[in-house]
């Protein structure tokens, strides 16, 4: 009876371990925090911009686990231009060097201007903002026609990567039935939401797994659709995650590891007996 009773505590005290061991990944991932401002405006045919914007905000609170409180979302007639620019400006008091920063917008856009609800925001204005931050790990996504134009806002940040939906002259566009723009619905609902831009099969989708899977779709897409060709300036060294990966240390693989032969062997010596559910 001891034997089993040892048997059981061993096995309960290493289970305990392997998950002690294994950190809990939240938006404050050690002392980083996550922040984003993420922006939508609805023009003429195009319907789902402010979706673009909505589904993005989910992504990053759902998938990624960033607070609701560190996210301004602007939708329609909530992003004039002096709402935009205060949320830039807030999002540029709150981060420092080793958080993570994401900026998005979806809207209509011309070459290097980005309509927004009542005005328009210039590439020179938005990298006028984004130089003075801190963040080592920014994301710029801008999702417009002719959004290739503002890729050399890359210039304007330390490190990061700056994404946009079409070349610099090139039309982007709206597929009613998705709900979505075309690299919206390939990037953020199926690539990061649904993971299907996990390419090596990690469990984890990195800003440039999502990319590159939406650049293969917009690029090739399907049916008698419009190609594009979505651009993306990256300055990140290495894997971009929008929060940090979750990785195992080979402590825990080994408490687990440990956990589990205690556990088989106590079952194959039936000093635990295994009874079904049901009776």
């Amino acid at each position: 009876m001891k034997s089993i009773k040892r048997i059981v505590i061993v096995a309960i005290f290493t289970l305990m371990l392997s998950f002690v061991a294994i950190p809990a990944v939240a938006a404050d991932s050690g002392d980083r925090n996550f922040w984003a401002v993420v922006v939508g405006v609805d023009g003429g045919e195009a319907v789902n911009l402010d979706n673009d914007a909505q589904d993005f905000a989910n992504v990053l609170m759902n998938v990624y686990g960033y607070p609701s409180e560190n996210i301004v979302l602007l939708l329609n007639s909530q992003a004039t231009k002096s709402a935009v620019i205060s949320a830039l400006e807030w999002l540029g008091d709150q981060e420092v060097q080793r958080d993570g920063v994401a900026i998005f917008f979806s809207t209509h856009g011309s070459v290097d201007l980005l309509h927004l609800y009542d005005d328009f925001l210039g590439d020179s204005e938005l990298s006028s903002i984004l130089s003075g931050f801190e963040s080592h790990n920014i994301l710029v996504m801008v999702l417009a026609c002719y959004s290739g134009s503002f890729v050399d806002v890359a210039d304007s940040i330390a490190y990061g990567i700056v994404v946009t939906a079409t070349q610099a002259d090139e039309l982007g566009y709206d597929v009613i039935p998705w709900g979505n723009t075309i690299f919206a619905e390939f990037f953020v609902d199926r690539g990061m939401s649904q993971g299907l831009a996990d390419a090596n099969t990690d469990g984890m989708v990195s800003v440039q797994e999502a990319f590159n899977y939406a650049y293969e779709n917009c690029a090739d897409p399907p049916g008698a659709m419009t190609a594009t060709h979505p651009q993306m300036v990256d300055q990140y060294e290495g894997d971009y995650f929008l929060n940090s990966p979750i990785h195992t240390p080979w402590f825990s693989n080994l408490m687990l590891a440990m956990s589990v032969v205690v556990l088989g062997y106590a079952i194959r010596t039936k000093k635990i007996n295994l009874a079904p559910l049901s009776q």
